[in-house]
């Protein structure tokens, strides 16, 4: 690429020197012929002067104007790719018909729920029995796709297996399996990151759960840190409110530096600002001040020391079993059941878990115990 960039930056230099060049052959084309004029008695001096600097001007003029040619024409390529970009297919039919269906089965399965629970009991609603459902999964995710010499390239990461898992609400649930063979791609599935390539919902989330999706990445926008850590929170609610922020990033264990800055409006590039070790821990403090009721982060304990690793996994359980990190406690019966759905490479994590779900494309999604997982499949 930087090869490509290179040679394309030198033909438009070469480019730009053209017409300047042709504007010097120009004038001292005419310096010479009316210089022989003069000579002759021809033509007085002060007009061949007058030719010179009016050639000069329109030179000038010439370069600059072909300067914005070369300045449009530059511009085609990426314009190409933005049109390219901007009219390819959508996928909001597919989504559409996808949450209908996932709205009537949450509502068949709502009122199946209801005539097995006990109608006196206040404490376990029927809408928080409903488990995420994988079912009978089939799935090519297309991970890249681009051309080269015309010809499209695909390289594919099938999740298929045959059955039914469940996921009832208010678990941390950990995704283990071989590296490369669905892990992240069926976290995706249930955050809805990626479309599902049927109607039939093979990955049922209740229609009524807020899904939540953090990837390893962090990432930030030109602001102060507490607008960045409050993306996505309504003005005014009480997710939002600075001791709660405050309190979130306390518990990861991110230290004063931090907390100052949350409190001051200054605005920076906080990804350049910030050492990575802090990004990951503030990305995952955004995820728990957002407070959805089901969080699918890849790899939380990614890059971190055993310590830093067991506090953020003790943060999530916490967030699992008080229904959300840094809530009244006297409110608790009151708010849904938090899940917390994690891929992880440390064997630590394995600990953590409530439920233990390994992923590979032998044996498809299966739920084993701690001590079944191999350390091939902690990559």
């Amino acid at each position: 690429y930087n090869n490509v960039a290179t040679e394309v930056q030198q033909a438009f230099q070469k480019r730009a020197s053209l017409v300047p060049l042709m504007a010097i052959f120009l004038v001292c084309l005419r310096l010479m012929l009316g210089g022989m004029q003069v000579i002759d008695g021809e033509l007085i001096s002060s007009h061949l002067m007058a030719d010179l600097l009016i050639l000069g001007c329109v030179g000038k003029a010439t370069s600059d104007l072909h300067m914005i040619c070369l300045d449009i024409q530059r511009c085609f390529t990426a314009l190409l790719r933005l049109v390219t970009i901007l009219n390819l297919g959508t996928d909001n039919d597919q989504r559409m018909q996808v949450n209908r269906c996932r709205r009537d089965e949450t509502r068949a399965m709502r009122a199946e729920a209801r005539k097995k629970l006990d109608p006196n009991d206040f404490d376990h609603l029927p809408i928080d029995s409903l488990p995420i459902r994988v079912t009978n999964l089939n799935f090519t995710f297309l991970r890249w796709a681009f051309h080269r010499h015309g010809n499209e390239e695909n390289l594919v990461a099938p999740v298929r297996f045959e059955g039914s898992i469940d996921i009832p609400q208010g678990q941390l649930v950990v995704l283990a399996g071989p590296q490369g063979e669905g892990k992240s791609t069926l976290l995706r599935l249930i955050a809805d990151m990626i479309t599902q390539e049927t109607n039939h919902n093979i990955v049922f989330v209740p229609s009524h759960l807020r899904v939540l999706h953090v990837n390893c990445d962090a990432m930030f926008f030109h602001g102060s840190l507490y607008e960045n850590m409050t993306f996505g929170v309504r003005l005014g609610d009480s997710d939002g409110c600075l001791e709660r922020v405050l309190s979130i990033c306390a518990r990861l264990g991110l230290g004063a530096s931090i907390l100052e800055a949350l409190q001051v409006p200054d605005v920076h590039e906080w990804g350049s600002v910030v050492c990575e070790t802090k990004q990951t821990l503030l990305s995952l403090a955004r995820a728990l001040v957002a407070n959805p009721e089901v969080l699918c982060i890849h790899k939380p304990t990614e890059g971190f020391d055993k310590r830093t690793a067991n506090i953020v996994l003790g943060v999530l359980q916490d967030f699992v079993r008080e229904r959300g990190i840094e809530q009244d406690p006297a409110t608790r019966h009151l708010r849904r059941p938090r899940t917390c759905i994690i891929t992880s490479s440390r064997r630590q994590a394995l600990m953590w878990a409530d439920q233990l779900l390994h992923v590979s494309s032998a044996h498809g999604v299966v739920q084993v115990r701690g001590d079944e997982v191999l350390d091939e499949d902690l990559l």
